[in-house]
């Protein structure tokens, strides 16, 4: 309908058709609005693993004890490594979940160097 063109432009019949609502069927409604659940468990789980490699990483870094050495070891490796095989890769983590695996390597060396570079008291930075 054009509106522009019409004469009467105060008749009822125009503010109708202009304030008449859309109408929607409910499974048009659905499938725009609502989550693919097809997806979103396995998106949680990979940055669930990411988030657990993380704090792994970072409370384990100064390996005071030979357990967490061996945490510390294992989580490094992770991020580290480039195996590609499995779906629970550092690599395939971030491709799924739109982050750079270099720049994220990038954070973690530079945290692993600060935290074990001593200051000016000659003791290593707290993580």
């Amino acid at each position: 309908m054009d509106y522009l063109n019409r004469i009467d432009i105060s008749g009822s019949d125009f503010e109708a058709d202009l304030f008449r609502p859309d109408i929607l069927a409910s499974h048009e409604y659905w499938q725009v609005n609502r989550r693919n659940r097809l997806r979103e468990p396995e998106l949680e789980l990979m940055l669930a693993v990411l988030e657990d490699a993380l704090h792994c990483y970072f409370t384990n870094v100064q390996m005071r004890g030979r357990r967490q050495k061996r945490i510390f070891t294992e989580t490094e490796e992770w991020f580290f490594g480039t195996e590609n095989e499995s779906v629970f890769t550092f690599e395939n983590i971030c491709s799924v979940l739109g982050l750079d695996p270099d720049y994220v390597r990038g954070g973690l060396t530079l945290f692993k160097s600060a935290c074990r570079t001593p200051d000016k008291s000659g003791a290593a930075i707290a993580a």
